[in-house]
């Protein structure tokens, strides 16, 4: 993993993130309380809150959807902050280190390193064995595994039968919607069959 070094314009954005925080801090009825900044490499910064709620969203997703909402498609340096954090930047969560490396693998991230030393590493180094947003799908094409509903499940199953088998731990998001399972993966009444 490459390792690279924060700079003055990283330790701002560190700051924009600590103002935008600071500006909508919520610990009571919606919980805003991560700040997120992002770079993108044309210069423009995007700032955002982590929304909590019955799903929530964090700070991280916030931000990178308003800037793809703005046109944005190419990102250099993204930090999620909360102010009593050590250097007040916080890692990415599992999730966000998924979405980054499905959006943006090669952002660089600012984190603390395991000496507490602010770095910055690239997003696609954060996640080891990341899944794919369409791994289901390539294996219904692939190996034919699939016709319809039924065999879409057959793929998600051989798919996360494949991820548990490796000892990856994440949530599966597999780029397929289906009707029951969105609502309880394990429920028999479904497909006919739980994992």
């Amino acid at each position: 993993m490459e390792r690279l070094p924060v700079t003055e314009k990283d330790r701002e954005l560190i700051e924009i993130g600590l103002r935008v925080l600071k500006d909508n801090f919520d610990d009571g009825i919606y919980n805003h309380t991560v700040g997120c900044a992002l770079l993108c490499r044309n210069g423009n910064i995007y700032k955002g809150v982590n929304c909590d709620g019955i799903h929530g969203s964090c700070a991280e997703y916030i931000t990178v959807g308003i800037a793809i909402s703005s046109g944005e498609r190419e990102f250099d340096t993204i930090v999620a902050v909360h102010d009593k954090a050590l250097n007040c930047v916080i890692p990415p969560c599992g999730n966000c280190r998924q979405m980054l490396y499905e959006y943006c693998p090669d952002v660089k991230v600012i984190v603390n390193d395991e000496n507490g030393q602010l770095i910055k590493v690239k997003a696609r180094d954060l996640l080891p064995l990341p899944g794919s947003p369409w791994s289901a799908k390539k294996l219904c094409i692939k190996n034919t595994l699939c016709s319809g509903a039924d065999g879409a499940t057959n793929a998600m199953r051989h798919t996360f039968n494949t991820m548990t088998a490796n000892g990856v731990c994440r949530a599966l998001t597999i780029g397929i919607s289906l009707r029951c399972w969105s609502l309880n993966p394990f429920r028999r009444d479904c497909h006919g069959s739980a994992f």
